[in-house]
């Protein structure tokens, strides 16, 4: 197997570990392959390619942001002594 397979695969393992940055990539090859034909306005299919492209920021983003959080909740579960900081009510 090249480094270039290995390489494919490595990566491959790594989208699928990512369900819904699997499903937003599957979209944007499913659009380049619908601009390879001959679409009627390409304009069309360039607000097909920025929504497509908006919706996989938001899918990065939000799966950030539960990531974080989680390992949050996870160093805070496990270290007793951490408290939140902030003034007295």
């Amino acid at each position: 197997m090249s480094h270039k397979d290995i390489s494919d695969v490595h990566l491959l393992e790594r989208i699928n570990k990512q369900p819904g940055l699997r499903e937003q990539i599957e979209k944007l090859v499913t659009l380049a392959e619908a601009a390879k034909g001959t679409p009627d306005n390409g304009d069309d299919i360039e607000e097909l390619v920025v929504q497509a492209g908006r919706q996989l920021q938001k899918e990065v983003l939000q799966s950030w942001a539960n990531n974080k959080h989680q390992e949050i909740m996870e160093t805070t579960h496990r270290n007793i002594d951490l408290r939140q900081s902030g003034k007295k009510k």
